[in-house]
Formats: C-alpha cells, sequence, structure tokens
C-alpha cells in the first residue's frame, strides 16, 4: 500500500494523517511508561523511537499541554 493510499483511508477513518496517528499512539504509550514503570523520561524517549529526548519533550507537551514531568507529578499525586 503507497504512503498516499494509507493517509487517505487513515484521514476518511480517523481523521487524520497515518503520521498523526502513529505519534498519538506513542503519546499515549509514554503516559502509560510514566505512570507504570520506572523509566525515566530520556529512557521512555528512547524505546519509543526518539533519537532526541528533549524533542520528545517539546512533542508531548505539545500533545497533552503538560511536560513529561508535570504529567507524572500531576497523575500520581491523584
Amino acid at each position: 500500500m503507497s504512503t498516499e493510499t494509507l493517509n487517505q483511508l487513515c484521514r476518511e477513518e480517523a481523521g487524520f494523517t497515518a503520521k498523526q496517528l502513529q505519534l498519538d499512539l506513542k503519546i499515549t504509550e509514554a503516559k502509560r511508561l510514566l505512570l507504570y514503570s520506572s523509566l525515566n523520561t530520556s529512557e521512555i524517549a528512547f524505546q519509543l523511537g526518539f533519537e532526541d529526548g528533549s524533542y520528545f519533550s517539546r512533542i508531548f507537551k505539545k500533545k497533552s499541554n503538560l511536560s513529561p514531568s508535570n504529567f507524572q507529578e500531576k497523575y500520581l499525586k491523584n
């Protein structure tokens, strides 16, 4: 399947490109790892395929409106 076809199908079904869906899945997995593992942010970033921990943190904050550490702090207290 071509990238173009995949993106078209993803847009029709979910309203997002394949890359956007993949990134959303990575952020969801990062949230799970932040809450339920002992890995630090850099380890999580590497495990999810981000080569740069600071880039991961910027994307995480953009998608969740919290930095990884603030996300952990907020949800581990509750």
